[in-house]
């Protein structure tokens, strides 16, 4: 008893107990049994003499009916009596269990109470010795499993509470790493993180919530109040807003908006903020605060760089037509100095021929605007102006651009086909842009044609391809379009000209896209390439 008093391992506890049953009771075979939940049986070790002395296996299995005779073992646990069977021919109520007429064995099944309470069963037998199990025997045994009962109990809370100790600790370690996790998340994201209790007003915060507002390390927790004094003056009334009707509602709630940290440095914030699921109950709202001041930063240095590229690349297309639209202002002006040598003429002879005179000044003063008109062209193009909206003919503009194509179509010797079936074409745009849209297609469309032996044929078409839409195809016979530079013809800095910046088509692009269009590049079946975008019609 002194031995299972002093043991608290609960494996070590097990084999000191069967070993002493074996020993002191003289049983060949013995079974501890613990009564679980629902007073379930369960065999938690298994003792067994050998050649080599005693083997305790610790096991957990449900007895059945080559363990034990189950009939003895469902007894003791209904009365809670110990039960001795001896000689085999000795009648009892347990004679016809198969398993003692099949082993002629002699057992002993006693309980083990705790507090009155039974909390397991002991099981011993003996095949070779039908008388083994005395009085005496019985008495040791009831003692040890007494004992053994309060011992067992002590020794399974033990493991139990190292179990919950090791099981706490490899928590607090996953905890540990958690935290780390998140808190290198945060760093590299600028990300910070903020629970806010509603009532009283208290935000809890992490440390990179701290270094994005500026607050001071040993600070913990801020309140909405305190924060919302840091949002910029103009950004503010529209945060509160979305804060109050958020919180009303119950529903989630997102912004972007600027902060004064306290040194004066201005941020660009995204904040996110999700109510508990057992909203309204607990009013509480967790959430995240984001630095996103470098990425706007970014993008304003990507359009800055956009818009001057954009530039560049209208002046570097006038610039490879600047020997076509010197031919076409060379036009007007040789009409002009012609038309005024006839009008002197005219006004010389006797007597004046003033009508032929007065229809030659209209022509000077009508072919003088049309060489201003190219000349404010040419200036749009090259200006870095601010694009200005109106509503404009689409098929004019196409021709327009076509009339300062002229001289390349020519010396290239590139045959030009119309095929304008769109019966509306007005639409609101800023002109120059289109006429760079169309000017760098058309270009293009020529110099795809540059190695083709044959005919070259340039075709503009334009349709409806819905009631508000009016489309524009710029196609040619040149060599098409391999699959790969399809997908990517459109990207930034991409270009299969030797000398080409890759500019030229991506910001075609961006222009259709801000005019609310598509442009779209595809091979023909025929041969050759199909360029076409679409616009919104202007309808009142």
């Amino acid at each position: 008893m002194r031995a299972l008093t002093e043991e608290i391992n609960l494996d070590r506890l097990i084999h000191i107990l069967m070993v002493m049953l074996v020993e002191r009771a003289g049983a060949q075979h013995c079974l501890l049994i613990r009564l679980t939940d629902g007073d379930v049986p369960e065999i938690q070790a298994r003792a067994t003499t050998t050649v080599d002395g005693i083997r305790v296996k610790i096991v957990k299995e449900l007895p059945v009916s080559t363990d034990l005779p189950l009939s003895i073992l469902s007894a003791v646990i209904r009365t809670g009596q110990e039960i001795r069977t001896g000689k085999p021919e000795v009648f009892s109520p347990f004679s016809q269990d198969n398993y003692l007429v099949a082993s002629g064995a002699a057992v002993m099944c006693v309980p083990m109470f705790r507090q009155a309470q039974m909390v397991g069963v002991l099981y011993l037998e003996n095949r070779l010795m039908p008388d083994v199990f005395t009085a005496e025997h019985s008495r040791i045994v009831s003692m040890l499993g007494a004992q053994a009962a309060v011992s067992l109990e002590t020794a399974r809370l033990y493991a139990e509470l190292v179990d919950e100790n090791i099981q706490r600790r490899k928590i607090e370690k996953q905890l540990r790493a958690s935290q780390t996790s998140l808190m290198l998340g945060e760093k590299i994201s600028n990300t910070g993180t903020w629970h806010w209790l509603l009532d009283p007003d208290i935000q809890l915060i992490s440390d990179e919530y701290k270094r994005i507002m500026g607050l001071p390390p040993e600070q913990s927790s801020t309140s909405m109040v305190e924060f919302q004094s840091r949002v910029h003056p103009d950004d503010i009334h529209c945060l509160k807003a979305l804060i109050e009707t958020s919180v009303r509602d119950g529903v989630s709630m997102k912004a972007e908006f600027r902060i004064i940290r306290d040194d004066g440095e201005c941020r660009y914030i995204k904040g996110i903020g999700e109510p508990v699921e057992n909203w309204p109950e607990v009013a509480e709202y967790f959430g995240t605060l984001t630095d996103i001041t470098a990425q706007r930063h970014s993008e304003d240095a990507v359009r800055i760089a956009q818009a001057e590229l954009a530039r560049v690349a209208r002046a570097t297309t006038v610039g490879q037509l600047t020997s076509s639209i010197a031919h076409e202002i060379n036009q007007p002006l040789m009409s002009i100095v012609a038309n005024a040598g006839a009008s002197l003429r005219w006004l010389k002879r006797e007597p004046s021929q003033l009508e032929n005179a007065s229809q030659s000044l209209e022509e000077i003063i009508k072919e003088g605007r049309r060489a201003g008109e190219i000349i404010r062209g040419l200036q749009a193009l090259t200006r870095n102006n601010v694009s200005e909206f109106a509503p404009a003919r689409l098929h004019l503009l196409a021709r327009d651009i076509l009339t300062l194509s002229r001289l390349e179509l020519e010396r290239r010797h590139v045959a030009l086909e119309l095929d304008f079936k769109a019966e509306l074409d007005e639409i609101f745009c800023e002109s120059v842009q289109i006429q760079q849209v169309l000017l760098n297609l058309v270009i293009n469309a020529i110099e795809a044609m540059t190695d083709n032996q044959g005919a070259r044929i340039l075709r503009l078409a334009s349709s409806h391809p819905a009631d508000n839409l009016i489309k524009i195809e710029v196609a040619d016979n040149g060599t098409g379009l391999a699959e790969e530079v399809i997908g990517k013809i459109f990207d930034s800095f991409y270009t299969t000209k030797a000398e080409g910046m890759g500019m030229g088509l991506t910001i075609c692009n961006e222009i259709i896209k801000r005019h609310g269009g598509v442009l779209c590049a595809e091979n023909r079946q025929d041969g050759g390439s199909l360029f076409w975008f679409t616009l919104p019609l202007n309808i009142a």
